[in-house]
C-alpha cells in the first residue's frame, strides 16, 4: 500500500465519520462549550472513522484534557498505522498506543484446536441404564449408539449375562470405549 493511498484512506474514513455525525440531530448549542463534552464527541468521531476504515476491535479513550489511548487488536501493522494516523488528525494532546497486532490465521488455528479439545472433552462418558420389561440388547445398543449391531459388544461389556431382566443396571460404555470389547 503506498503512503498516498494510506493517507487517502485515513482522510476518507474521517470525512465519512464526520458526515455521519453531521446527519444525527444535535442538542441545542450550549453557551460555554464543555471541554469534556468536546473530547467525548471527538472520541466518538474517531471510533466511527476507525469503523469506516474497517478497524473495529479498537477502543478509543479520550480524557478531559484530550489525551488519547488506543486499546485493542488489529490484524496487521498497516491497520495499526492507519488507526494511529486517523487519531492524529484530531489535534490530540498526546496519545498512548496499546494496539496488539494479532496474526488472524494463527488465532484461528488456536481457536480450532481449542474447539477440538472442547469437543473431545464433551464426549459422553460411561453411563448406566436400568433395564425395563421388553428391553433387548439390540434395542439398548440402538438407543445409546444409534447402531443396534453393537449389541454383542454391549453385552460383552456387561459380562455376557444370559438373559435381560427388568431392573438390572447395565454399564453403557462411551462409544469409543465400546470398541475394545470383542464381539465373540
Amino acid at each position: 500500500m503506498s503512503s498516498f493511498n494510506f493517507i487517502q484512506d485515513a482522510v476518507q474514513a474521517i470525512e465519512a465519520a464526520k458526515a455521519q455525525k453531521a446527519k444525527t440531530p444535535q442538542k441545542a448549542p450550549q453557551k460555554a462549550p464543555d471541554p469534556a463534552a468536546h473530547w467525548k464527541q471527538q472520541e466518538e468521531i474517531i471510533e466511527d472513522a476507525l469503523e469506516h476504515a474497517g478497524i473495529s476491535a479498537v477502543d478509543v479513550q479520550l480524557d478531559s484534557n484530550g489525551f488519547a489511548t488506543l486499546v485493542g487488536q488489529v490484524s496487521s501493522e498497516q491497520q495499526q498505522q492507519l488507526a494511529v494516523s486517523i487519531a492524529e488528525q484530531f489535534e490530540l494532546n498526546g496519545m498512548d498506543v496499546q494496539l496488539e497486532v494479532v496474526d488472524v490465521e494463527a488465532a484461528f488455528e488456536d481457536m480450532t484446536s481449542i474447539w477440538a479439545e472442547v469437543a473431545k472433552s464433551a464426549q459422553p462418558q460411561e453411563a448406566t441404564y436400568t433395564t425395563k420389561k421388553g428391553d433387548s440388547w439390540w434395542g439398548i445398543a440402538q438407543r445409546f449408539y444409534s447402531d443396534g449391531t453393537r449389541w454383542k459388544k454391549l453385552k460383552r461389556a456387561n459380562g455376557w449375562p444370559k438373559m435381560l431382566h427388568p431392573n438390572v443396571e447395565l454399564k453403557i460404555p462411551a462409544k469409543d470405549a465400546l470398541e475394545k470389547y470383542a464381539e465373540e
